[in-house]
């Protein structure tokens, strides 16, 4: 279901990024200029997302991975009163 989401949503951002370039770039006549512009564009969207997950996947996995230490420590040390 994530997956079918993600994709209408690439496909609508297709549409969008095309008709914007189509509209500030103008048609070419072998079109090259606006496919060059579109693929820089995109490539720089889908470094930035990944980027961003990974970073946000590192965070929750440090996260949880203290957590975990923590339960560990807790579970296996006797506090002393």
């Amino acid at each position: 279901m994530t997956a079918a989401f993600g994709l209408a949503a690439g496909l609508a951002w297709n549409e969008a990024i095309q008709a914007l370039i189509e509209r500030f770039v103008g048609p070419t006549s072998d079109g090259l200029g606006g496919k060059l512009l579109y693929a820089v564009i995109l490539t720089f969207i889908a470094v930035t997302v990944t980027i961003a997950v990974s970073k946000t996947y590192e965070r929750i996995a440090k996260k949880e991975e203290q957590a975990a230490e923590k339960r560990h420590h807790d579970r296996f040390h006797v506090k002393k009163k």
